[in-house]
């Protein structure tokens, strides 16, 4: 696992996502700085509602759309810093579809620079304006090795 500070967040999921093109799910309640990023990356998008009890995208919704094979990748995340752990749905996508790219967006969480323990491929977390700790800027990510 690699760790990864740039002057935004956003900045590494475009160079992520420029790596690991294709079309990537995103919760409805996104951020509109996440979809623009993943535009401005060359992704195409598709919002897909969220669950009523997680707050977070709709895992079944997500899982279907994957099974289809038009998927490359899913960003998840985790809606006003939720604590809510997705590694069981993560882990439910990998099987499902191995070459799957998973974003664990944790930005509006509290910044952990633990080596997070994931089936997530990137993980990232902000310290720009608005967030949990706000730094002035920046932000970091822990990427898995990809094959």
């Amino acid at each position: 696992m690699k760790t990864i500070f740039a002057n935004r967040a956003c900045g590494i999921l475009y160079r992520f996502v420029k790596l690991y093109p294709g079309r990537y799910l995103l919760p409805a309640n996104v951020c509109p700085v996440v979809p623009l990023t993943l535009k401005l990356a060359g992704a195409d998008l598709e919002f897909v509602d969220i669950d009523s009890e997680t707050l977070c995208i709709d895992e079944q919704r997500c899982s279907e759309l994957v099974e289809l094979g038009k998927t490359q990748g899913v960003v998840f995340v985790h809606t006003y810093g939720t604590s809510y752990n997705p590694q069981p749905f993560f882990k439910k996508l990998k099987k499902h579809a191995t070459d799957i790219r998973i974003v664990d967006d944790k930005c509006l969480c509290v910044p952990d620079f633990t080596l997070p323990d994931t089936e997530a491929d990137l993980t990232l977390f902000s310290t720009g304006y608005a967030k949990y700790v706000d730094l002035g800027g920046g932000g970091f990510g822990f990427l898995q090795k990809i094959s």
